[in-house]
């Protein structure tokens, strides 16, 4: 199979491609935002068709960058999804085992701590890229798997590469390695755009007993704000942060955390990301360094690992007094102080040094919060800079928060004008919505609904995670970008009710009643199940009806008459469970093609479409987060069936006739029973 590279390499990505093609091994640094990943990809491209490999591994550091690689590969060659495969934490090892995932593709991307923990499963693996490779240190997943597995052909790509890693990447890649520095780049290709700071992320992969830990506090009884809390601290902060929240009396925490887990804290690591933020420190040459973190006790905790740097700790006015934080601020101007390590007292109202490495911490998804770290690195220097940040990433039992910070975070600063270098490209942002668990539906329902019992099995996970996925599905519906969004409708389970009410009419043949059917089990009063609903993604809001399998879900109101008095819709704005705010009431009768009823309290004799009536409602909605209640008319014994959302013109249109389509069922399931 001869494979063709879609894009045109530029004169400086040639000159890498042919240096790394001379030998068997090789490592080529430069900057971010000059093409590396296509310069891989290139690379392995030639390999493959001149026949000298059978399959390439693509190794990057984080989950972040590995979803992106994976669609560069697509997007960028001819190859098929048959072709590229990528493996990560989504499922467990043993699951991963069972379905051979190992065995698919001639490209597979994944992260080195994935293939380390399967390095049994490898098989036919000829060469490996392996992105970031300034990672090829210390307790790195890179350094066990190179020095573990025997690639014949090895590429390391890199934007930094300092004195301090070079002897191990060396060592474990290739002493082969030539840099094209950002001056270098800048001077000789004036036509491009090189960045002036490059942005990393580092996963800080949780352990078992960790995991363990939080898969406790999940089972906990409780309130949905605490629960998150607790797995928010502990996934941004560490161990140390929870446990001195937990362990104060003064909090509401205190008495609700259980004893038995807060003995459980002496079994875990303080900080997670602590050897991460070291090995940061490590990997790069910097002049100063800033490290922003929420809470205090891991700022106290950092700066006393660090004390070979010379750490300034800058606390907040409140906390030290004005006047030792003016002289923290002055120790931190001078050169011999390497290192500040501050809470959010630095993000505004000080003037924090000019830094050439911020590492940050605490993910935060304020689009505020983040701008303010980043103006720390962003101001103009005649020195390429670098932002780092330290995310931890969920695994199949647990969704971690930090990471979806990160993400939002991110995108958010975008929106709100932050140029970061890479996210110029649209296609970039869409990528970063996908990083999360979470948003990993959104990629199951681009080409077919599902129920949430399919969901949850094609994610991987057991009937335990079903409460995860609904979660992660209910941020969705709430999704501000459109084409990230995800609606819901109903099927009736005819059958199913049908065979309950036959059960009911056996015990009680004298009571054939709407009231006689509620007594017995039968109320339509109640919400149609969760398991009743089918998700899918904006993608097929256009072409939903006229799916095959989906169109009865919307009958063509044009062409049906309801006899019925009215059908009656509640709107409200969603703004928290027990904040809510009615935006519209009103109802409706469909009689031919006449749709009289109320809307916002005026009455309207008729509407010539049922489109039009639509458009007058969406006006009252328009880009809200609400909850559609329908209820019918005393024929038919439907109080509450909900849609939440933020529906757009079309997708409120389909929400009608569905409810139309529930109410028809109802009817007509009804009318059997009666009739006989």
């Amino acid at each position: 199979m001869k494979i063709t590279l879609k894009k045109e390499l530029r004169r400086y990505q040639k000159d890498a491609l042919e240096y790394a093609l001379n030998f068997s091994d090789a490592v080529c640094v430069l900057p971010t935002g000059t093409g590396k990943t296509l310069i891989g990809i290139a690379w392995a491209v030639e390999l493959l068709n001149k026949g000298v490999v059978k399959r390439v591994l693509v190794l990057e550091p984080s989950r972040f960058l590995l979803e992106q690689t994976y669609k560069r590969y697509l997007e960028d060659t001819t190859l098929s999804d048959k072709d590229v495969n990528w493996v990560y934490g989504i499922l467990s090892k043993e699951e991963r085992e069972r379905e051979k995932i190992w065995e698919r593709g001639i490209i597979v991307v994944c992260t080195p701590h994935t293939a380390l923990n399967d390095i049994h499963l490898l098989k036919n693996f000829d060469a490996v890229i392996v992105d970031e490779c300034h990672h090829t240190t210390g307790k790195y997943a890179y350094v066990k798997l190179l020095s573990q597995y025997n690639f014949k052909y090895k590429l390391g790509l890199t934007a930094t590469l300092s004195e301090k890693v070079r002897n191990e990447v060396e060592t474990f890649i290739s002493r082969n390695i030539r840099i094209w520095t950002w001056e270098e780049l800048k001077t000789r290709y004036p036509q491009y755009k090189f960045p002036d700071w490059i942005g990393e992320v580092y996963d800080s992969e949780l352990e078992d007993k960790e995991i363990d830990f939080l898969k406790d506090v999940e089972e906990l009884p409780l309130n949905p704000f605490s629960r998150s809390f607790c797995l928010r601290t502990f996934t941004r902060d560490g161990a140390l942060a929870l446990k001195e929240t937990v362990s104060n009396p003064k909090t509401k925490l205190s008495k609700e955390f259980p004893e038995k887990l807060k003995n459980k804290f002496s079994e875990l690591r303080e900080l997670h990301k602590i050897e991460i933020v070291e090995n940061i420190l490590n990997e790069h040459d910097f002049e100063k360094a800033i490290i922003f973190v929420d809470r205090v006790c891991v700022a106290n905790k950092i700066f006393e690992k660090f004390q070979n740097l010379n750490p300034v700790l800058l606390l907040g006015r409140l906390r030290i007094g004005l006047e030792k934080q003016k002289e923290a601020l002055e120790k931190a101007q001078k050169p011999e102080h390497k290192l500040i390590i501050s809470t959010s007292a630095g993000e505004e109202g000080v003037d924090l040094p000019i830094a050439d490495l911020l590492i940050i911490w605490s993910n935060v998804a304020s689009p505020i919060r983040f701008i303010q770290r980043h103006g720390r690195i962003t101001r103009p220097s005649q020195k390429l800079k670098v932002v780092i940040f330290v995310a931890t990433p969920g695994t199949v039992e647990i969704n971690s928060p930090d990471y979806d910070s990160l993400v939002d975070g991110l995108i958010l600063a975008k929106e709100n004008g932050l140029d970061i270098a890479g996210l110029e490209d649209e296609e970039l942002i869409k990528i970063l919505k996908t990083k999360s668990f979470r948003n990993r539906i959104i990629t199951l329902l681009e080409s077919h609904p599902l129920t949430l019992n399919e969901i949850v099995e094609k994610l991987g996970f057991q009937e335990k995670g079903q409460k995860r996925v609904e979660k992660w599905l209910s941020s969705c519906v709430k999704e501000k970008d459109e084409e990230f969004r995800v609606y819901y409708f109903y099927y009736f389970p005819y059958e199913e009710i049908k065979r309950r009410v036959e059960e009911g009419l056996k015990q009680h043949k004298d009571l054939l009643s709407d009231e006689a059917l509620k007594r017995f089990g039968i109320n339509f009063e109640s919400n149609l199940r969760k398991e009743n609903r089918f998700y899918f993604s904006s993608y097929m809001i256009y072409q939903i009806e006229f799916e095959k399998g989906f169109s009865q879900y919307f009958p063509s109101v044009e062409n049906i008459q309801i006899n019925i008095p009215y059908i009656n819709y509640k709107i409200e704005e969603c703004k928290g469970v027990k904040n809510r705010k009615c935006i519209l009431k009103g109802e409706f009768k469909i009689d031919g093609q006449k749709f009289v009823g109320i809307i916002g309290g005026e009455k309207f004799e008729k509407f010539e479409k049922f489109t039009t009536m639509i458009k007058e409602i969406h006006s009252h909605i328009r880009d809200k987060y609400v909850e559609i209640n329908f209820s019918s008319g005393n024929e038919i014994p439907l109080k509450r069936l909900y849609f939440n959302g933020k529906f757009n013109e079309k997708a409120l249109e389909l929400v009608f006739r569905n409810a139309i389509y529930i109410i028809l069922n109802m009817k007509k399931l009804i009318e059997e029973f009666f009739k006989n």
